[in-house]
């Protein structure tokens, strides 16, 4: 276990199975009309994950991890528990996390998704240095869509 600011830090391999089965726990969160559409956004390029689970003191506060599929370009996915949400924590992790990336690997730059109503995420992505490259429309009557940025 390693250590980054107040929090510990648990580093393994998602096998595919595990990994699919998050997903699809990620898409019953949303709208049934829109599961479909996000669950092949989010099988169409991972395969192996490096997942980093981050606690505090014990209690869960969430994960970050680094797909794996084209290791110049990883995807990085966050995820944390609400009550650590909208503190800073996920900008501090997620930054030392990728230097720590950057010097084990070879990065053109990285690749972060989120959905357009998430608007914390979003943010979080601005603020990583992430520049917005496109957006895809999942459900239109909805004003739903998946915007991608990249980070270097």
């Amino acid at each position: 276990m390693n250590t980054i600011y107040e929090f510990e830090i648990n580093e393994k391999i998602v096998d595919d199975n595990e990994r699919q089965q998050r997903d699809v726990q990620l898409a019953e969160t949303f709208p049934v009309e829109l599961r479909e559409k996000l669950l092949s956004i989010l099988n169409e390029n991972e395969k192996s994950v490096f997942s980093y689970s981050i606690s505090k003191n014990g209690e869960y506060v969430g994960e970050i991890t680094f797909s794996n599929e084209n290791p110049q370009q990883p995807e990085i996915g966050i995820e944390l528990e609400e009550p650590f949400q909208r503190q800073g924590i996920g900008y501090r992790l997620t930054s030392a996390l990728i230097e720590r990336y950057k010097k084990e690997h070879k990065v053109d730059y990285f690749v972060y998704r989120a959905t357009s109503t998430n608007i914390g995420s979003n943010a979080l992505a601005k603020k990583l240095g992430g520049k917005p490259v496109k957006e895809v429309v999942i459900l239109k009557e909805l004003n739903f869509s998946m915007n991608t940025y990249h980070i270097m």
